[in-house]
């Protein structure tokens, strides 16, 4: 890469965000494109519908603001929580939900998904 070339980009930049401008380190324009190159694959990556995302308890927690044990131990058990599936034939496999399901449910069920529980509370010194 020329100097003219690094001297216009850092024209265009704001360094001073990145600690030093790219004259002082001739690959940091390099590395800045590897990243915005980065950055608009994983953009134009399609996003999957929720009809087609499955989710993991984790996901399901997240989305409920819940913990992972709560869903585990009184969400996902419920008789009208949606079925489970798992993506291999195996009883160790993860069991995952469409995430559509899950929404679904949620909206259906308003006001009586568990609440998280407070954390312990500590005695007194």
């Amino acid at each position: 890469m020329t100097d003219a070339v690094l001297e216009e980009t850092a024209l265009d930049i704001d360094w001073s965000k990145y600690g030093r401008a790219p004259h002082s380190d001739p690959f940091a324009v390099m590395r800045l494109i590897d990243r915005i190159d980065r950055l608009i694959e994983a953009l134009e990556r399609p996003q999957l519908k929720p009809e087609e995302t499955l989710w993991k308890s984790e996901q399901i927690a997240d989305w409920l603001g819940l913990s992972k044990q709560t869903v585990e131990l009184r969400v996902v058990t419920r008789p009208d929580f949606p079925s489970a599936l798992r993506p291999v034939d195996s009883k160790q496999a993860q069991r995952r939900w469409f995430a559509s399901d899950v929404m679904k449910w949620a909206r259906g069920t308003a006001g009586t998904i568990p609440a998280s529980r407070p954390g312990r509370r500590r005695k007194a010194a």
